[in-house]
């Protein structure tokens, strides 16, 4: 699995995010690039995301808190947006439930035996 995210490359004209994945540094060495739309990684990002009240909870769906939440700015010291809330459900809520699809099923470029 190409599950370990190397560096991503914005190409604003076309929305698209092209991403570089290897294995994890365990497993036989391979790397591949995945075109993603920035529509799908919003739709992902404002959507539910994945808790688990405990160890022995199911991962369950949890409504986003906060849909189109962006992160706080620095001016003059103060983080503008950032309240208590928002740092807890930072903690609470790392997963998000919806997996982001790729533009195609198939890797736009992919490698044996190498880590990019």
């Amino acid at each position: 699995y190409y599950n370990e995210l190397q560096s991503t490359f914005f190409l604003p004209e076309l929305d698209l995010i092209y991403g570089i994945f290897t294995t994890n540094v365990n497993s036989i060495a391979a790397s591949a690039v995945c075109v993603f739309n920035l529509s799908a990684i919003s739709q992902a990002f404002n959507g539910p995301f994945k808790y688990q009240e405990n160890s022995r909870s199911a991962w369950l769906p949890y409504p986003n808190p906060n849909p189109n939440f962006q992160c706080g700015t620095v001016d003059q010291g103060l983080y503008v947006n950032l309240t208590e809330r928002n740092l807890q459900d930072a903690q609470k809520f790392i997963l998000m439930h919806e997996v982001v699809q790729p533009v195609t099923s198939v890797p736009a470029f992919m490698e044996d035996n190498s880590r990019f």
